[in-house]
């Protein structure tokens, strides 16, 4: 009879069937594509992310100088800080 696989044991075939798989895709896209493009555009992706947060901040810094005025407030807010006399808006 066969043995039964334990709870330890099947979790770490989740971790390598999770880790694996990942690894495999990348594997044959860098065969299909080249390891260069591939690094190219890993490196394309995060530059787009890194620019779209940046963006997002100096559009939210823009806003709330326009809605407050007072460079000290605006920067409280955005180190998300409270102090007194603070209103709810």
């Amino acid at each position: 009879m066969a043995r039964r696989k334990s709870k330890n044991e099947a979790a770490l075939i989740g971790v390598a069937v999770l880790i694996g798989i990942p690894i495999w895709i990348i594997s044959k896209i860098t065969d299909t594509i080249g390891a260069t493009a591939f690094i190219i555009g890993g490196v394309l992706i995060i530059a787009a992310i890194v620019f779209y947060f940046v963006q997002k901040r100096a559009a939210r810094l823009a806003e709330l100088r326009a809605k407050y005025g007072d460079e000290a407030v605006v920067q409280r807010i955005m180190r998300r800080t409270y102090w007194q006399g603070q209103t709810a808006e």
